[in-house]
């Protein structure tokens, strides 16, 4: 009633808001106060707000779009979860009309027509997050089941267009940061390339466009029409001259083929490229993003980018990586000089310590503190196969990492410190090292090939199974943390839990004088002579005797001063000197102690 008696003259438009708008308050922000949700308000609070003439500027806005349709479907009030309900809607008018084209989506398009209008007269707008996880959820569930008839109807490809004029008033609304997520079922209601036969043609010129951060994390915006827009937006000079952050993830098999090879956005500085599946090796043709074109990304964002995270792209092969390399970098300029954090496929890591070990210039990777390295969610065509994952790929990765710091330890590479003295730090420099496993399968057997027979109770893998040769482990000297983690189901089993405090010691007392071997009474062998950096242990997925398993990593890791185990808002970090100390006068008042 106030929506309506808002419409008749400006004079009640700004009474009858703000009564509706006050009378919302205390339940939730409302665009009086910079903030629009959906999350419990009124099915009005749309309607009201692009009504309302006063309100020029939103802070935020968070809207997850419903689905539903107006319709005589025969008892469609039988299951409470059908949306298929009339809806009465004071700016339908401009979908009301075409309700036979929207499908199983007219209430979806009368949100973004609302949207829409609110936006072309926004005059300033912050933090825009649009997301379809409802719409998903409800066309992959409530409507097979209670619609079978209706779920599978086609979507009027022009409708799209209106979702693309949203998107273009928002960014031209001055938005700094815009998510748009999830949108998977909706997929199968976008027209095909045949349908979309006229390419996407943008009058836009984007006055007011600011765009800072854009998250695309909906597969909607890499199918035409949007993928269009898209391209023309991230192309765009406005777009070059604002944009620091870019996030894409996709489920596609494939991004659009000149997505990142168009791109030249000098001002990047983070960017992440998700995949949620990634296929097996043999099956890589398949994968969202090539390599020549991540290489090629890469190579024109080398200068800016400070934070790279990369998963479920296609890996550079190593029999072309070198060729590769050329094409995209320059040995004479530096390689990712302001990169700070790098997480990616072992072998990723691996190409990148490459390059930079190629490198001529004395500040590539000078400012390089983080490397994550992360196993894939690898997923056979065949469901019923187990997941696997090549973990002897992280051993490739370690002696790139060591080359790369071998680099710094012999002269060939010069840290500059940020003093500008002329004082050069000839050493290599303490990075922070994360290991993230992914699949379970094969993670023992690698664990266990780094140590020597004499010193696994692993009948499962035999003897031979174990190289007689020092572990590549004692080399990893210039590690200041290290932070174990995994994300499957499942904790790390407990043949894999046992071996962790000795595998460890491997690390942490390489070439470390401080004491002796808790295993045969020597130190590993180390070729780089210098003593191990490792300060803390982070072991973030435990579950067990967690008093047990310090005690072992205190007693094996010599040189390990720090360590935590569990996430870290539950579990404190303990410091292992005191550890120590206070086991040894356990150890004093016991009696019976050896």
């Amino acid at each position: 009633m106030l929506v309506a008696l808002a419409q008749t003259c400006k004079t009640l438009n700004t009474i009858a808001l703000h009564a509706f708008f006050k009378r919302c308050r205390g339940e939730f922000r409302t665009p009086v106060e910079g903030t629009l949700t959906s999350f419990r308000t009124p099915v009005e609070m749309l309607d009201a707000t692009r009504t309302a003439l006063f309100v020029k500027r939103l802070y935020s806005l968070t809207w997850f779009f419903e689905a539903g349709c107006e319709c005589d479907i025969s008892d469609s009030q039988a299951d409470p979860a059908c949306r298929f309900l009339p809806l009465e809607s004071q700016t339908s008018t401009n979908i009301a009309n075409t309700v036979t084209r929207t499908g199983p989506l007219w209430r979806t398009f009368d949100e973004i027509a609302n949207l829409r209008a609110i936006f072309s007269r926004i005059q300033e707008v912050r933090d825009v997050c649009l997301d379809f996880m409802t719409v998903d959820t409800w066309l992959d569930s409530t409507l097979r089941r209670t619609h079978l008839e209706v779920w599978d109807s086609s979507v009027d490809p022009e409708l799209w267009m209106m979702f693309v004029d949203l998107l273009d008033n928002i960014v031209d609304s001055g938005c700094r940061s815009l998510v748009v997520r999830n949108g998977e079922e909706l997929l199968r209601l976008l027209p095909c390339k045949d349908s979309m036969d006229s390419a996407l043609t943008t009058t836009s010129k984007w006055k007011n466009l600011n765009l800072q951060s854009l998250t695309v994390h909906s597969d909607i915006l890499l199918r035409p029409p949007s993928s269009d827009w898209l391209l023309f937006l991230l192309t765009s000079s406005a777009c070059a001259r604002s944009l620091t952050r870019l996030s894409i993830r996709s489920d596609m098999t494939s991004l659009p083929s000149s997505l990142l090879v168009s791109l030249n956005l000098p001002n990047l500085v983070q960017f992440e490229m998700q995949a949620t599946y990634t296929t097996l090796l043999q099956d890589q043709e398949i994968t969202p993003a090539k390599f020549e074109d991540m290489s090629a990304f890469l190579g024109t964002h080398s200068d800016s980018l400070r934070v790279v995270s990369l998963e479920g792209v296609e890996v550079p092969p190593p029999t072309r990586t070198d060729t590769t390399a050329g094409l995209s970098f320059d040995s004479n300029k530096p390689v990712f000089p302001k990169l700070e954090s790098f997480s990616a496929h072992p072998a990723y890591i691996a190409w990148v310590f490459n390059l930079a070990v190629r490198s001529q210039s004395k500040i590539t990777l000078g400012s390089l503190t983080t490397i994550t390295i992360k196993s894939e969610d690898c997923l056979s065509v065949d469901p019923f196969k187990e997941q696997h994952f090549d973990y002897p790929l992280f051993n490739m990765a370690f002696e790139a990492l060591i080359a790369w710091q071998n680099g710094y330890r012999n002269g060939e590479k010069v840290y500059e410190t940020r003093s500008r003295t002329k004082n050069k730090n000839f050493t290599p420099r303490a990075i922070d090292l994360n290991l993230q496993f992914v699949c379970q399968h094969g993670l023992d057997k690698w664990f266990a090939s780094h140590l020597p027979p004499a010193q696994v109770q692993a009948p499962n893998f035999g003897r031979n199974f174990y190289s007689p040769a020092p572990s590549i482990l004692t080399q990893l000297t210039c590690i200041r943390t290290l932070v174990v983690s995994d994300l499957f189901s499942d904790s790390l089993s407990e043949e894999t839990v046992n071996l962790l405090p000795d595998w460890l010691a491997l690390i942490s007392n390489a070439n470390n004088s401080s004491g002796p071997s808790q295993r045969g009474g020597k130190h590993p062998e180390t070729a780089s002579g210098t003593p191990s950096g490792l300060q803390k242990f982070d072991f973030v997925d435990f579950e067990g005797d967690k008093d047990q398993f310090i005690g072992q990593v205190a007693e094996k890791c010599i040189g390990l001063k720090w360590v935590q185990v569990g996430l870290l808002w539950n579990n404190p970090t303990v410091n292992l000197d005191e550890f120590r100390a206070g086991a040894s006068m356990e150890n004093a008042n016991d009696p019976n102690a050896v």
